[in-house]
């Protein structure tokens, strides 16, 4: 994990992350962008992808507010990734392997993604404590297998 622990994750970095895991991906967010929306299609067809969890909050004010756009939300369902809704979120989340990060997602409308950790959209945090959020956000989840658990291999 990067020693820093405030960083700038624009949208760039964050496709840039997902390209890079080979295990788990789980991302929470208000919504996604093409750039990302299309590594997390190559992920989901990696060999020895794990998970793939995508949580947005699928509605017309979040991409008029230009936190996404409707087209990667499409592309992934048409990929075969499931999207849960989560409406009404404001925050996100990032969780890439072993590595995650909570950070605060630009409203494109508004204002440009910092591409510098000289103006940090981000904290990192473990992925213990981003499962915890995660939990937050997908309830339904702690019924089922935790984020960090390996399923057993099938002898």
């Amino acid at each position: 994990m990067s020693n820093n622990v405030f960083v700038a994750l624009p949208s760039s970095r964050i496709a840039g992350h997902v390209k890079a895991a080979n295990r788990r991906v789980v991302y929470v967010a208000p919504g996604i962008d093409n750039a990302v929306a299309s590594a997390m299609v190559a992920f989901s067809k990696k060999p020895g992808a794990e998970l793939l969890e995508v949580v947005v909050d699928c509605n017309d004010d979040v991409c008029r507010l230009g936190y996404g756009d409707i087209k990667a939300v499409h592309d992934l369902v048409d990929a075969g990734v499931e999207v849960r809704q989560s409406p009404g979120l404001r925050i996100g989340l990032l969780i890439c392997d072993d590595q995650a990060w909570c950070f605060s997602p630009i409203a494109l409308s508004v204002e440009d993604e910092a591409q510098s950790d000289e103006t940090p959209n981000a904290v990192s945090v473990t992925p213990q404590q981003a499962e915890h959020f995660v939990f937050a956000v997908c309830p339904e989840r702690k019924a089922q297998q935790s984020l960090f658990e390996r399923p057993e291999e099938q002898h």
